[in-house]
């Protein structure tokens, strides 16, 4: 629903149980939750131009994200979510997205924070050596596009999984255990998946 009055909008999430996502015309979609004990605002931008992409990490730069991740969904799919055939049928499962644990991936193009960068033991000068382009941004951010455009992700998938693999405090879905596809009861995906998350 859109947002004509903004007082009234942030007065009624302020004690809400869940917290809102944001999402624009365009594919941009800002997530909010974030609170004393988690990370502030992340966004992410699927099915834009690749011009309009560029602008808008470039304008977003000055809002200082920690991380952000800018591809085609199947792209993010690929890297975070995963299809458990259970015994009632299919569970799908995000894996791989909590700031606190890790990078969630490597994308077409993704921002990083040096600051989010430094926790995480993360290399930017090897995320910039692999990349094909690296923008240093305002405040510490660092902006790497690797191939030329979002809907390229596929002919880059190998190298691009193998990268997520070998950098240190990037996730990978290969360090997920084979049983996670299943089949296997809801509990056993619970107990395997969940610490991935």
């Amino acid at each position: 629903m859109p947002i004509d009055d903004v007082s009234s909008f942030l007065d009624s999430i302020e004690d809400a149980p869940v917290p809102p996502f944001l999402r624009g015309k365009r594919g941009i979609m800002y997530d909010i939750s974030g609170g004393e004990d988690s990370l502030p605002v992340k966004c992410a931008c699927f099915n834009v131009e690749p011009a309009l992409a560029t602008t808008f990490v470039v304008h977003m730069g000055r809002a200082a994200p920690l991380f952000g991740e800018l591809c085609v969904k199947e792209e993010l799919f690929h890297r975070n979510r995963v299809f458990t055939k259970l015994d009632f049928g299919t569970c799908e499962s995000w894996v791989g997205r909590d700031l606190n644990k890790y990078l969630p991936g490597l994308y077409w193009m993704t921002v990083v924070s040096e600051t989010l960068a430094e926790k995480h033991g993360v290399p930017l000068t090897k995320v910039g050596a692999a990349a094909l382009k690296h923008v240093a941004l305002e405040r510490g951010r660092h902006l790497f596009q690797f191939f030329e455009r979002p809907d390229h992700w596929r002919q880059h998938q190998r190298t691009m999984d193998a990268l997520c693999s070998s950098l240190p405090g990037v996730f990978s879905i290969d360090v997920l255990p084979a049983r996670v596809t299943g089949p296997i009861t809801f509990p056993e995906l619970l107990k395997i998946r969940d610490p991935w998350r």
